[in-house]
């Protein structure tokens, strides 16, 4: 191994770090603002009668960089829907990531508005009636714009420092060659 792998090893490296920090930010970002045009879209969508046909609790868990373990909740919905005599099935509450709970009780209570058999109103595309949700809203969109910014500014506090090095080193290289 030549004297030169070891920083170009820790240049590839840290920037595909850079790169990966700045790609999740630009896609929570490009989510977020995707799932509030929808919603605002969704304002002139038509409504049609729809039924709860399953209502449950969706359970994760995690387990952190000690062994702990963390579970979170997440209300989950089946609903059936009639646009031009043909029957549809969804599953969105609202545009956007699914609303966790850190509690089972507060997954429940979340879902006791959408007890099964119940009636809702569906809000669907009229060019596309298999997309459909409950309430004409982004969830969970203010969070991803957030934690997006907070990966993109990551991503420019890494990359400044590696960039900086980048011209040093190259400027420093260029006026030392004989």
């Amino acid at each position: 191994m030549s004297a030169t792998s070891g920083p170009l090893i820790g240049f590839l490296c840290g920037g595909f770090l850079i790169l990966l920090f700045a790609g999740v930010g630009g896609f929570l970002i490009y989510k977020s603002f995707r799932d509030r045009n929808k919603a605002e879209i969704s304002q002139s969508w038509p409504s049609t009668p729809g039924q709860i046909t399953e209502a449950r609790v969706d359970r994760s868990r995690r387990t952190d960089s000690e062994g702990d373990v963390d579970y979170s909740y997440a209300p989950a919905i089946e609903y059936t829907y009639q646009v031009g005599g043909q029957e549809y099935s969804g599953h969105n509450i609202t545009f956007g990531f699914r609303q966790s709970f850190s509690s089972h009780a507060k997954a429940e209570a979340a879902l006791a508005r959408f007890p099964i058999g119940g009636q809702v109103t569906v809000y669907y595309d009229p060019n596309n009636p298999g997309e459909a949700v409950l309430e004409r809203k982004a969830g969970g969109s203010t969070l991803s714009l957030v934690l997006g910014i907070v990966f993109l500014v990551i991503s420019l506090c890494l990359g400044c420092p590696v960039l900086f090095y980048l011209l040093t080193g190259a400027v420093s290289s260029v006026t030392t060659s004989p």
